[in-house]
């Protein structure tokens, strides 16, 4: 089951990571896509960092060997 998640972040967030990727495309030579279809994609990418996150979190607090407490 996949749950929804909303992610929280600014324009000015957005934007700096947008010029970071642009800058790289351009000292590559390679063209690069508009900051609304980057926008998707960067969403993509951090809904996945956060679901792995999640998954990581989960199984240290399931797993009784991989306990903070010890």
């Amino acid at each position: 089951m996949e749950n929804e998640v909303t992610l929280l972040y600014t324009d000015e967030v957005l934007n700096t990571v947008y010029r970071i990727y642009a800058k790289h495309q351009g000292k590559n030579d390679v063209p690069f896509i508009s900051l609304q279809d980057f926008r998707a994609m960067f969403e993509e990418q951090q809904t996945a960092l956060y679901q792995q996150q999640i998954e990581d979190i989960h199984r240290i607090l399931d797993d009784p060997d991989n306990r903070f407490d010890k």
